[in-house]
This record gives structure tokens, C-alpha cells and sequence, in this order.
């Protein structure tokens, strides 16, 4: 079995003025509507979860359908990888394990860097975990390593979250146990050395204990790691949840910070996800319905805000389950969202920083989203783009099988004639 298999290009594109529609009806007023494309996979199945996890760098897209049959193997995965041309997004690749099992679950989680990709599948080996590293050449993306953990256990989860930047990637496993500690959790380094993804340091809590599950979320910035700690219990308030900063020097990592939130309560599931860009991290809260904004200066990292829906608690909930940032950006999806009566259809905010501090600057639902989708499952922003994925949407009365829906931000500039010949804003998300 190959560990990538080319597929025939495949896009369905929701007719723009029916998304133009949907985005105007919920858009702040007087801003102009966001352009949707709609990707399925083109060989998608009922109960594939397409959607489930995702990431965006440029002009490429990755987005997994984790429960993806695969030569009877149920449960195997798969990754479909999507590229823009003029603004049009399109399948041109399926990656599949090299060494794929049943309930491997890979696509777990996705995590993309130029031309490396990183998907986990957390149910190899018993759930210990395993993670690939997928490299793009002219020919295509190609299987070029297999991670795993030096001292793998089973039911760790290895991969259940991943991150990459550079040479560095970052590997949660949050069930993994801690001398004696069951489910405390553990975070995995490994550095590119000439060419070969090595381990090169484990992180674990100074502070971790049991069932705090510390490596649910992941994320990097240079020479920061930022780790989520779900259920961690502060000062005695059980599932509160926490992030941990750990800073490179000398070539070791070392946990320089606990983030809490000021004002968090138990089972608030604050680190649930995390994301790092420049000297700005955010830290999602589901189960408070909120997104915390922490900056760094000299003094360390300080909560600078809090980000939260616009349209209250019953419109926005498990707001912070999911979540991005890129610069000034954010995306914060709110998976079991109502919306217009549909339960749990889901939704994605977005919010930008100005010198007057973040706003929420436009809400995104799917033009023919449907209750108990789950659109904002998983969120990623890479410039003007946004994507969302809704992995239990049903395609042409396939329940369960997924899509994803990419935005453009009209106000970036850019011009790019549709393919259904609507005219609508589009251009390489990595120059907004």
C-alpha cells in the first residue's frame, strides 16, 4: 500500500450568492459578505467524519476524514489535501498510512508548515499513537517518517494533538501517565536533524497529577511551546484547565509559566486548544464559552482580554472547543452553536486586533448548513482565508460523511472571477 494515493481534482463550490446571503444575514453591519467554497471529498463515504480535524498554510489546505474506511479496514483515515488556483480550492491528493490499521484514526489531528505535514494516528498500536511526516516535492506529497514516542505506552494517544514550525514539532499525549499519575499527560519534542525528525525532549507539568491531561493542545512559536492542560485543577477547582509556556535555552525546553484564566471556575476546560503567533497566544475555554488572549512583554505573558460571542451562551456553545490565530486574527469556532433553530448546526468567529483592542468582526455559518452538523469542529486562518470543517454533515443523503468550508476576507483586496462566474474576492492568503 502506498502512503499517498493522487486523486482526480475535485471541488464543489456553493453558488456564491447564496453564500454572499448567509454571510450578509450574519456579518456586522455594513461589511461586505464573505465568499464560501465548499470542499467534500471526492470519494467520501457515510459516517468518514471529513472535517473532523484540519490546518491552512497558504495556499494549501489539509483535512482529514479520521474514520475513513480503507480496504475494509474501518477506521484507517485519510488526509485530503487541497490547493488554490485563482482562488479556487481543489483536492489533488489523498494520503493514507504506508502501514495504516484499523482504528488507527488517522487524521486525528493535522498540523501543516510550508511543505511538512503532520498527521497523527492516535489508535495505532493499542493507542499509543504514532505520527507521520508527509513532505511535498514536484511529484507530490510523499511519506518520509514514522514518530513515535521513545517510551510508548499504550492508550497514551500519542498525536491526539500536533504542531509544527520549522524544525520543531510538538506531539501531545495527553492519557500518557506520569510516574505512577494515570492520564497526567506528556508533550513530545522532536528537532529536523539534517534531514530526520529525532525526539529531543519530553514535557511534562512541574505541577501535573492525575487526570489533568496535559497535551490535549499544542502549539508553537520559535523558540515557544505552549501545552494545554484541560482538566487540571487550580487552586482545588476541578477541570479549571491550564497552558503551560515552555521557552528553548541552551538547546533544553523549559517551563517558564503556568496561564490560568483570571476568572475561571471549575470544568471551565480552559487549554482544550491553544495557538501561538508572534508575541500573542489564545487559549480556548469551551465550557466557559470563551477564548482568552494572552500577550507577552518583558514581564512575562499577561491576559490581555477575552474574547466571547456577540450573540450569547445558547447561540455560541463549546466556543473555544476549537481555534487559530494568525497575527492579528483569530477564528473560534462554536461546534454545537443554534442557529436559526438548527440544534447544534454549529458556527466559526472571527476576531481582529486594533490598537482598540479585539472585536468580533463577522460570525460563519455554512449557506446549507443543517442541525447537528457540528460546522467549527475545527477552525484554521491563514491570512484571509478561513477554514471550517463540519464533520458530521451529510453529502448528497450520506450522513455523517463531512465537509469544510473555506472564507475569503473581501476587505484584503483581491479579485478573482469564480468559476460559476460570480464575481468575489480571492487571492494567495499568504500575501492579505
Amino acid at each position: 500500500m502506498t502512503a499517498t494515493t493522487p486523486s482526480s481534482r475535485f471541488c464543489l463550490l456553493v453558488p456564491l450568492a447564496a453564500a454572499a446571503l448567509a454571510a450578509s444575514q450574519l456579518g456586522r453591519a455594513g461589511e461586505q459578505p464573505w465568499p464560501e467554497q465548499k470542499i467534500v471529498a471526492s470519494d467520501g463515504a457515510p459516517g468518514n467524519n471529513f472535517g473532523y480535524s484540519l490546518a491552512i498554510f497558504g495556499d494549501t489546505a489539509a483535512v482529514s476524514s479520521y474514520q475513513a474506511v480503507i480496504d475494509g479496514q474501518f477506521a484507517q483515515g485519510a488526509v485530503y489535501v487541497y490547493d488554490a488556483t485563482g482562488g479556487i480550492w481543489s483536492e489533488t491528493q489523498k494520503l493514507i498510512a504506508s502501514d495504516g490499521t484499523a482504528f488507527a484514526q488517522f487524521g486525528e489531528a493535522v498540523a501543516l508548515d510550508g511543505e511538512t505535514l503532520l498527521v497523527s494516528a492516535n489508535g495505532m498500536d493499542g493507542f499509543a499513537g504514532a505520527v507521520y511526516v508527509f513532505t511535498r516535492t514536484d511529484a507530490g506529497w510523499t511519506e518520509t517518517q514514522k514518530l513515535t514516542s521513545s517510551d510508548a505506552a499504550g492508550l497514551d494517544n500519542f498525536g491526539w494533538s500536533v504542531a509544527i514550525s520549522g524544525t520543531t514539532a510538538l506531539i501531545g499525549a495527553p492519557y500518557a501517565d506520569i510516574d505512577g499519575a494515570s492520564d497526567q499527560g506528556a508533550a513530545y519534542v522532536f528537532t529536523n536533524i539534517e534531514g530526520t525528525w529525532t525526539e529531543t525532549g519530553k514535557l511534562v507539568a512541574s505541577d501535573g497529577t492525575t487526570m489533568d491531561n496535559f497535551g490535549r493542545a499544542v502549539a508553537i512559536e520559535g523558540a515557544t511551546l505552549l501545552v494545554g492542560s484541560v482538566n487540571a485543577s487550580v487552586d482545588d477547582r476541578v477541570g479549571q484547565g491550564a497552558a503551560y509556556v515552555f521557552e528553548l535555552s541552551g538547546g533544553v525546553w523549559s517551563e517558564s509559566q503556568k496561564l490560568v484564566a483570571s476568572d475561571g471556575v471549575e470544568f471551565d476546560n480552559f487549554g482544550q486548544a491553544v495557538a501561538l503567533s508572534g508575541t500573542t497566544a489564545l487559549i480556548g475555554s469551551p465550557l466557559a464559552e470563551k477564548a482568552y488572549v494572552f500577550e507577552r512583554d518583558s514581564t512575562g505573558w499577561n491576559e490581555a482580554a477575552t474574547l466571547a460571542a456577540s450573540d450569547g451562551p445558547d447561540a455560541s456553545r463549546y466556543f473555544g472547543y476549537a481555534l487559530d490565530l494568525d497575527g492579528n486574527r483569530a477564528v473560534v469556532g462554536a461546534f454545537d452553536a443554534d442557529v436559526d433553530g438548527n440544534t447544534f448546526q454549529g458556527a466559526a468567529y472571527v476576531f481582529d486586533a486594533t490598537d482598540a483592542g479585539w472585536t468580533e468582526t463577522q460570525k460563519l455559518v455554512a449557506s446549507d448548513g443543517a442541525a447537528y452538523e457540528n460546522f467549527g469542529i475545527a477552525v484554521g486562518v491563514s491570512g484571509r482565508n478561513v477554514l471550517a470543517g463540519a464533520y458530521y454533515a451529510s453529502v448528497d443523503g450520506r450522513p455523517a460523511q463531512g465537509a469544510a468550508y473555506v472564507y475569503a476576507d473581501p476587505s484584503s483586496g483581491g479579485d478573482t472571477i469564480f468559476n460559476d462566474g460570480f464575481d468575489g474576492a480571492a487571492a494567495d492568503p499568504r500575501n492579505p
